[in-house]
């Protein structure tokens, strides 16, 4: 869609510090139920290297429908009960609608640096859901957003991005034409203004990558590595981001079942290496990688398995299996799909 974004008025809701580029620190926002019910929903900022709690913050970033309030019913403290380093924010079902926004974690280190993350959480009664809590595209890419309808409804829908209205847009998909980083935000998608006053609707983040696919530094003129299950390139300083669950300069290397942190320091449970401790969780790091679930879960609420045939992070790699691959390798135990051979069925007979 052409000039889409010449008919919104920007709206800065609080002052967002952006961290890209600054030196890489190693704190990984573990969002607790990202769908929330009626319940308690927990923020967990993961990281050594601040030298207290007092040096880990919790904010919200945007204004959904109800104001940008941080929730009111909060335990704040140690992460519990795993035994993670950082601090924790039990947000209570008495907090109401404000449990549901996009939150924040800052930290300043010891030595002195800042990093911050960013995840969204949304209502479990939301009938329009976003095919990703958050996506992060290049500059000059097509980006297409998808929202699906829980009930298989059809109608019009509202476009929103950071609280102003897209005109013109009344489909479950916006497709955004050679997007630049100004679409970088805070989008949302519903039906009726009924479900934005009782914060029901779809909420996601767009992430624009500051270089062309492939390509990061000042000018976008050097080559990024080949940054592996689905990794980002950071336009700053050419590193690979490694989704949760990968390290490694290229992101090759797993964490074992159910680890995660930049060098797999820590795991979903400390009782099991079980990868089912890590169900119901949105992992998110620094922009421009943002969140996904964890290795071989389905988006957007992170609580199943990948299935019809799909692996990997985010379930986003399709496998050509008889039956439905390993969620994690893409390893087919009951041979190919016909047309397919090799160990992981990934070579095409032609």
């Amino acid at each position: 869609m052409v000039g889409i974004w010449e008919k919104i008025v920007f709206v800065l809701i609080l002052p967002v510090i952006s961290f890209v580029g600054a030196q890489r620190v190693d704190v990984t926002l573990v969002n607790h139920f990202p769908f929330v019910a009626d319940q308690d929903t927990f923020l967990k900022c993961v990281s050594d290297e601040a030298s207290s709690t007092r040096d880990i913050r919790f904010n919200v970033i945007a204004d959904v429908g109800n104001g940008a309030n941080y929730p009111n019913q909060v335990s704040a403290g140690n992460i519990d009960p795993e035994s993670w380093p950082g601090a924790q924010n039990a947000i209570a079902a008495g907090s109401g609608a404000s449990r549901m926004n996009v939150f924040s974690c800052s930290l300043q280190t010891r030595d002195d640096r800042t990093a911050g993350v960013f995840t969204v959480k949304m209502a479990d009664a939301a009938i329009i859901r976003p095919k990703l809590l958050t996506q992060t595209v290049s500059v000059q890419d097509e980006v297409v957003l998808e929202m699906t309808d829980s009930t298989g409804g059809s109608g019009p829908v509202t476009w929103r991005k950071d609280g102003s209205i897209i005109s013109g847009e009344s489909g479950l998909t916006l497709t955004i034409d050679r997007v630049g980083t100004q679409a970088t935000g805070v989008f949302e998608c519903y039906r009726t203004e009924e479900e934005r006053s009782a914060t029901e609707q779809a909420i996601m983040r767009l992430i624009v990558r500051s270089c062309p696919a492939g390509k990061w530094g000042g000018g976008c003129d050097r080559d990024c590595p080949d940054c592996k299950n689905g990794g980002v390139c950071n336009p700053s300083d050419g590193r690979c981001m490694c989704p949760p669950g990968f390290m490694g300069d290229t992101c090759d290397e797993a964490c074992g079942t159910n680890g995660f942190g930049l060098n797999c320091e820590y795991k979903c449970s400390d009782e099991t290496d079980s990868r089912e401790t890590c169900a119901g969780r949105l992992f998110c790091i620094q922009d421009p990688y943002a969140c996904s679930c964890y290795i071989g879960f389905k988006p957007p609420e992170c609580r199943d398995p990948c299935d019809g045939k799909t692996f990997g992070v985010n379930c986003l790699k399709d496998c050509n299996c008889k039956e439905q691959c390993d969620v994690v390798t893409g390893a087919c135990d009951d041979g190919c799909d016909a047309g397919w051979e090799g160990s992981d069925c990934q070579t095409g007979e032609f």
